[in-house]
């Protein structure tokens, strides 16, 4: 039965996308939080992923936009996506990341795994590529800028992100 109502919580959170499903996907975290770990770290993972799959898109080895020069639209995208997860879609009643209970750190996952991928992105970069001296300071800077922002954004969160 367990397995039954994971795979429809499942189901229901490939609607998000779709509509006005907040309060039914609020609901369902409930459900999962009594299920216990394992079908909260599948909601977690599939979330995060669901949430990257268009930064993949846009970003990953061989797209126009993957180049070392584009490392801060990198960055401004995650802001862009991180605001608007934050804020209430029109006619919802929550935003899409209070969604999820304070203690599965939605946010702070999110942030993990885009700067993970960010990093096998960069490194594949480096590792292929003659670049500039004077762009591989600009972006380190860019990207020190970033990891301070960060630091001031999740302030306090020092708890495990990873189960």
């Amino acid at each position: 039965m367990c397995n039954e109502l994971r795979q429809q919580i499942l189901e229901d959170f490939n609607m998000i996308d779709k509509g006005s499903v907040t309060e039914k996907l609020l609901e369902a975290c409930f459900a999962l939080d009594a299920i216990g770990e394992k079908a909260i770290n599948d909601i977690r993972t599939w979330f995060v992923e669901h949430m990257l799959a268009p930064y993949i898109e846009l970003f990953s080895s061989g797209k126009q936009e993957a180049g070392f020069q584009n490392t801060k639209r990198r960055f401004a995208w995650y802001k862009r996506v991180m605001k608007e997860a934050r804020q209430p879609k029109n006619g919802e009643s929550c935003a899409l990341f209070d969604i999820f209970p304070e203690q599965w750190q939605m946010a702070q996952l999110y942030t993990y795994e885009f700067c993970r991928m960010t990093k096998l992105h960069i490194d594949e970069i480096l590792s292929t590529q003659q670049l500039d001296v004077t762009l591989i300071i600009e972006t380190m800077h860019q990207t020190i800028e970033f990891e301070n922002e960060l630091c001031k954004q999740f302030d306090g969160a020092n708890q495990k992100i990873r189960n």
